[in-house]
């Protein structure tokens, strides 16, 4: 009993001594004297080496300026010409011009299409001879009425002195009259005369189409040989400067826009 006893003394007095062993090694390890002592004597050495092995290093350096930025609207669209007219004929007759091929830009005032002239000028060379014969009969009628006007002048002349007659006077006047009536009959038939000459030089110089201003050809010129009506197309003319930008915007982007905005042309 008595020796049990002492082995569990002995086993008990063992493991105490154990366990004030393990915590002072413990205690050992981490110590924070210890560890900073060799940072503070290893420090030194490390940094003084890498220094000698430090080459400098080239950086880019930008000067930036402070500057208000526009938040800008994106819109998807597209191109149209400033204006598109198609050119068309005047007057009727066959196309006796070439064609001119779409995609061709033409200058102001430049033959599109030449028709056949026909019997236009001859419309224009007769309507002339007719102004020719009115005026003659124009200046004739004028040469009578001053004629009847002086006479009734003289009939009038007459009447004060005694000798004329009332009747007289009044048939120099309705004379006079009916003149005057003949030389006013005649200067409209010259004015008629003088409209009928107007169209038919408007009918003639007509028989050019050219274009209205510089442009590039949208189609083809009529073709040699077709007969063009009044009315008919010769080709459709394209005006590209400037050009028309067409974007389309949504509601949000609707109230964001404003008159004259500057824009940008992506």
């Amino acid at each position: 009993m008595r020796i049990s006893s002492i082995i569990i003394a002995i086993i008990v007095c063992v493991g105490i001594a154990g366990f004030i062993f393990r915590n002072d090694l413990n205690a050992s390890l981490n110590n924070p004297n210890t560890i900073t002592d060799e940072i503070v004597t290893t420090t030194p050495e490390i940094n003084v080496e890498n220094t000698k092995n430090l080459k400098a290093v080239s950086v880019l350096v930008q000067k930036s300026n402070e500057q208000e930025v526009t938040n800008g609207i994106l819109l998807r669209g597209q191109t149209e010409a400033f204006k598109s007219v198609q050119v068309k004929a005047e007057t009727s007759g066959s196309v006796i011009s070439q064609p001119i091929r779409k995609g061709t830009f033409v200058k102001n005032g430049e033959l599109l299409c030449e028709l056949e002239v026909g019997t236009k000028s001859d419309v224009l060379a007769e309507a002339k001879e007719a102004l020719a014969l009115s005026l003659d009969e124009l200046d004739a009628s004028i040469h009578q009425y001053e004629l009847r006007v002086q006479a009734a002048e003289r009939q009038r002349s007459l009447l004060k002195r005694g000798v004329g007659t009332e009747a007289a006077v009044e048939a120099a006047e309705l004379s006079a009259s009916s003149a005057e009536t003949q030389s006013l009959s005649k200067r409209q038939a010259v004015a008629n005369v003088e409209a009928r000459i107007n169209r038919a030089t408007t009918d003639l110089n007509n028989t050019k189409i050219i274009a209205p201003f510089d442009g590039l050809l949208e189609s083809d010129t009529a073709e040699y040989g077709d007969f063009m009506q009044t009315g008919a197309p010769c080709g459709t003319l394209l005006a590209l400067n400037p050009i028309k930008l067409i974007g389309y915007a949504t509601e949000t982007q609707v109230s964001k826009l404003k008159s004259e905005q500057l824009q940008e042309r992506v």
